[in-house]
């Protein structure tokens, strides 16, 4: 794995290894029940069981990108939700907080309460959001790969690798001809169907050939945990793909995945244990 540096706020991420990023969803419609938290005392809870089990950045979400949500919230009811939690996990716990937000007001607030990173599925795209970066220049920045900038029931109809990588790197491209620096960048293919665009099998050759996004030479993060293209496979409802999670999970790791964004973080965290257990043997 290449000996990567990124900077998050005050902290310095060493990818020199597999990092776990937890995943806590302040939203009453995540499409994983277990991971959604309904107040503060909750959220906290769970952060700190993630920390003590080895999570190295706290992602929190206060919008769902389930397509089969009712209510998309304002934007003050998105802060409502997480300014309190990322103050909290970021200046008191001490961690690496990333927040799952498009929206740049939300980006800037969260921001200012101790995020040092933030995971965009929309890639930057929504107005405003190029600059928050301009002006944050040691915040990192997740960029995702969907279809959401399109209509939303498109399919990639090429070799799904090809077109992820073309998209990407289009991304890449707006981002550092405006100002963005190319060490705040994080790469994630986007892994699912409805918002993401993938069919189960895409996801399964994205997974496959995983390492080639390499060529970016810039950190990857992938997100597969508990994914419905799992049913594919074995049609098992969301609470019983865990053992589905870390297969997928484990492939990533032995392909170079920088940073691994899960909701079963002890779990995970052993798998890589184990990982790098035997690769160092």
């Amino acid at each position: 794995m290449n000996d990567y540096q990124i900077q998050c706020g005050s902290h310095t991420l060493c990818l020199d290894r597999t990092h776990v990023m937890g995943v806590i969803n302040l939203t009453p419609d995540a499409f994983y029940h277990s991971s959604r938290k309904k107040n503060f005392q909750d959220a906290i809870e769970q952060a700190e069981r993630m920390l003590l089990a080895n999570a190295s950045i706290i992602d929190i979400g206060g919008e769902s990108t389930n397509p089969n949500i009712l209510h998309t919230p304002s934007t003050e009811e998105e802060l409502d939700r997480i300014v309190s939690v990322v103050d909290y996990v970021s200046n008191r716990l001490g961690a690496i907080v990333s927040v799952d937000t498009s929206n740049p007001v939300v980006m800037s607030h969260v921001i200012d309460a101790g995020a040092s990173m933030i995971n965009d599925v929309r890639a930057l795209h929504a107005p405003g959001s190029l600059e928050v970066f301009q002006k944050n220049t040691n915040i990192a920045v997740v960029l995702m790969h969907s279809l959401c900038q399109k209509n939303q029931s498109m399919r990639i109809t090429e070799d799904v690798l090809s077109t992820v990588k073309h998209d990407l790197k289009k991304r890449i491209q707006v981002c550092t001809q405006q100002g963005i620096k190319l060490s705040q960048l994080i790469l994630d293919p986007g892994f699912g169907s409805g918002f993401f665009g993938k069919t189960p099998m895409q996801d399964l050759q994205l997974i496959k050939r995983f390492k080639e996004l390499k060529i970016f030479n810039l950190p990857l993060l992938g997100g597969v945990s508990r994914k419905s293209f799992m049913t594919h496979i074995i049609d098992k409802k969301v609470e019983d793909r865990l053992w589905m999670s870390l297969g997928a999970a484990a492939w990533l790791v032995i392909s170079g995945v920088n940073i691994i964004r899960v909701h079963d973080v002890a779990e995970t965290s052993d798998m890589i244990r184990m990982i790098e257990a035997i690769q160092c043997a």
